[in-house]
């Protein structure tokens, strides 16, 4: 009965896995067609701008997608509760910065010379990732996250 047990846990662990990697796969090619359509409306900069961030997303997708494999293979669980507790914590905290850049964007929407909503949209998503990340390289580098 535990090795069924280790088994079905085994096959969630690299269904887990290889879903991961097919959503890093697929959001590549959706990035990669929207710079396509765009590359006559868009400078070759910011074509190749959108270019290198969508190559970054599949290297760090195929990275965790093959880190889960090998963790699944060895027994090991892919996720732990120090990273659990470190993805809570950097997702509250970007939330609250979150709020305080987009107040910040539409208080100074103006002086920073954002006509299109769009813009101001794209903007905002950018300074959530940029604070999530940051938040969760603080969190991971603490010793003591209470």
């Amino acid at each position: 009965m535990k090795m069924a047990k280790k088994i079905v846990k085994q096959d969630k662990g690299v269904m887990k896995a290889y879903l991961k990697m097919i959503v890093g796969i697929l959001l590549s090619i959706t990035i990669l067609a929207y710079a396509a359509i765009s590359y006559g409306q868009s400078s070759i900069l910011e074509t190749g701008l959108v270019a290198l961030v969508t190559l970054t997303l599949a290297i760090f997708f195929a990275y965790q997608g093959f880190k889960d494999l090998k963790s699944v293979e060895a027994g090991l669980p892919t996720e732990d509760e120090r990273s659990r507790k470190v993805l809570r914590f950097a997702a509250a905290n970007a939330f609250y910065i979150s709020l305080y850049w987009l107040l910040a964007i539409m208080m100074f929407e103006d002086d920073l010379g954002i006509k299109d909503p769009g813009a101001a949209l794209g903007l905002g998503i950018l300074g959530m990732a940029v604070a999530f990340a940051l938040a969760w390289v603080y969190g991971n580098s603490k010793e003591d996250l209470e």
